[in-house]
């Protein structure tokens, strides 16, 4: 989808929801991880949430490069496989789901800085607006029109979010 974006609407500002982030890591990490490095990434993607500033970005991103360099060595460690299928790779990462929760605030911290501080005062912080503002009245209708068949439940929203546009052509200009 972000290829799509990037090649339909080039200018469009892509924003990934910081909450939702912090959901994702959780979930991998656990409330309670075992280790000090997952301890310690926990509470790096906590402070996350109160990144306000380009500088809080910055520093919060040092940070997160100065984690991976003290826990490079424990994040990339692996388990062979006693006896693996032809078709398998002979060895795992022990620590997955920390190296991916790694990545997944590594890619989030590329995108702060040029996503999340844009100069733009209309620009929001968070996706709620969209959550609240499009994507639940959407849900609603679609469960109060459940018996239609797919393609006019792809109708429906498609109307719906053309009538949410900035301007709007009247319905008769549209066929």
């Amino acid at each position: 989808m972000l290829k799509a974006l990037a090649i339909c609407w080039p200018a469009t500002v892509v924003q990934r929801c910081r909450f939702h982030v912090w959901l994702n890591t959780k979930s991998k990490l656990t409330l309670r991880p075992t280790s000090l490095a997952g301890q310690e990434l926990l509470s790096l993607s906590r402070r996350l949430l109160h990144v306000r500033t380009r500088r809080q970005a910055r520093r919060w991103k040092r940070l997160l490069k100065h984690w991976h360099r003290k826990h490079a060595e424990y994040v990339t460690e692996r388990t062979v496989k006693e006896n693996p299928e032809p078709s398998e790779r002979s060895w795992r990462y022990t620590h997955a789901r920390l190296r991916s929760a790694y990545y997944q605030l590594n890619k989030q911290a590329e995108d702060l800085l040029r996503s999340s501080y844009n100069p733009n005062p209309k620009l929001p912080h968070t996706t709620n607006h969209l959550e609240g503002g499009i994507n639940s009245p959407i849900r609603t209708k679609l469960k109060l029109h459940r018996g239609m068949k797919n393609e006019h439940q792809m109708v429906l929203v498609n109307w719906y979010l053309y009538s949410r546009t900035e301007m709007p052509k009247p319905p008769r200009y549209c066929l």
